[in-house]
């Protein structure tokens, strides 16, 4: 039998991943496929938000020396677990665990990852790409004078990209790029290769305790990822995890609500600060231009030294409040943003819109932010207007992939080159509002 592996050519892995479909079959109601009907398990709530953890406050310890955390109810129903398998070794003389085996003193390896951090890394990757190749490429340094200039020749680098990669965190964070891992109710007992068919079957599906692996697993609320069995994964519907769901007052309506906060309400803001983050940065790096004007606007052979100014994101929102209607940086403004936002999404979700009605829905829009004062409602209607094409987006094919192993964003122009000594030293990444508060940087 030859075991499917990414280092196969197309057909021998097609009839390799088939039959390893044929030996796990996705009806087996104690497995979930992340790859398939499952894809967005712990990514959206019931009504397809992507969503991503309030706060890393709700996240436990489990009780072993490398430290892993899951949201509070997992952990303790996987300790419980491993109770369980501990009774059944000591009480059933015929249930003998070897050393080497996978049940025997099981450690969680992966636990919770923040999924801000890779959507920091995804951002940052963009950025470089910009400032290193887009900007030289483009003779761009002199036409870059002050924050609204950098945030629309950045737009414009992405355009020219064609949206190879995600821009908004929602689009992220439903997209292969995010792992699984970053919804808390999952954990991983091996560092293995999730593409090789062979140790799934030898190590796990052909070994001797593997249904009671499973029957175990599932009395205490977790199924097995049928691509993946070492991934457990939360059943917060289950009655056998609900009863762990109740020690912290919630259940599996209530738990999105509890645990949870949609993406698309910090989306626009979240982007905003990420590019006044980086313009600061640009002037901290590069902080003078030259400029060739006259006096009266014309183009004359006479240089001028403009020098950059940092943003203060912060002043410049205490100077809105006090004066509402003040035009000035018109690119960090919500009139500029939420369209953008719009564009964005629709984009993403490979939805075209003509200028109509981008005209159209931006009037919409701006209805909703000055006359009804209503910015979230604003923000649900986009959220709404893309997630329903969604499911069809290139992003959601295919498993999860890490960032690092994705293609490096490149212009329609020239491919753009970048080296990991070009990135910028991110030690304090931004720090967002509307459901961006708490402890785990959200």
């Amino acid at each position: 039998m030859a075991y499917g592996n990414n280092d196969m050519k197309s057909y021998p892995l097609y009839n390799a991943r088939k039959m390893y479909e044929e030996i796990c079959k996705s009806d087996n109601p104690e497995y979930v496929d992340l790859r398939g009907n499952r894809l967005f398990f712990g990514k959206v709530d019931y009504d397809f938000n992507a969503i991503m953890l309030k706060s890393d406050s709700f996240l436990k310890l489990f009780k072993q020396k490398k430290p892993a955390k899951a949201l509070e109810f997992v952990v303790d129903a996987f300790e419980d677990l491993k109770k369980y398998i501990k009774v059944c070794e000591n009480r059933f003389p015929g249930f003998v665990l070897e050393d080497d085996d996978f049940l025997k003193d099981m450690k969680v390896k992966k636990g919770w990852t923040n999924v801000n951090n890779s959507y920091s890394d995804l951002l940052q990757t963009y950025n470089v790409i910009f400032r290193n190749s887009f900007i030289p490429q483009n003779s761009l340094d002199k036409k870059i004078k002050n924050v609204d200039d950098y945030i629309a020749k950045f737009m414009e680098f992405y355009d020219q990209t064609d949206a190879m990669l995600p821009l908004t965190r929602s689009t992220f964070v439903l997209s292969r790029m995010t792992d699984p891992l970053s919804s808390g109710l999952m954990l991983e007992l091996e560092n293995l290769n999730h593409a090789d068919d062979e140790i799934k079957i030898k190590k796990y599906y052909a070994h001797r305790h593997f249904g009671f692996y499973v029957k175990a697993a599932r009395k205490f609320g977790f199924l097995i990822d049928k691509n993946a069995p070492w991934r457990l994964i939360a059943n917060f519907n289950s009655p056998n995890m609900l009863k762990y769901l109740e020690r912290y007052g919630t259940n599996g309506e209530e738990i999105f609500d509890k645990y949870y906060t949609k993406t698309y309400l910090s989306d626009a803001e979240t982007l905003k600060r990420y590019m006044i983050f980086y313009y600061n940065d640009y002037v901290r790096t590069t902080p003078a231009t030259e400029s060739l004007i006259g006096e009266d606007g014309r183009l004359l052979c006479k240089r001028e030294i403009v020098l950059r100014k940092k943003f203060n994101y912060e002043a410049y929102q205490r100077a809105q409040e006090r004066q509402p209607n003040n035009t000035a940086n018109p690119m960090v403004s919500d009139d500029y943003w939420y369209p953008k936002y719009y564009a964005l999404r629709m984009l993403e979700a490979q939805k075209k819109v003509d200028r109509h009605k981008l005209a159209r829905e931006t009037r919409i829009l701006m209805r909703f932010i000055h006359i009804s004062l209503d910015k979230p409602l604003a923000l649900s209607y986009i959220n709404e207007e893309a997630k329903t094409t969604f499911r069809r987006s290139a992003f959601v094919n295919g498993p999860e992939v890490p960032l690092n192993r994705l293609p490096v964003p490149r212009t329609t122009k020239a491919r753009l080159k970048i080296s990991d000594g070009d990135a910028p030293n991110l030690l304090e990444l931004p720090r967002t509002n509307a459901g961006d508060s708490g402890n785990g940087g959200y």
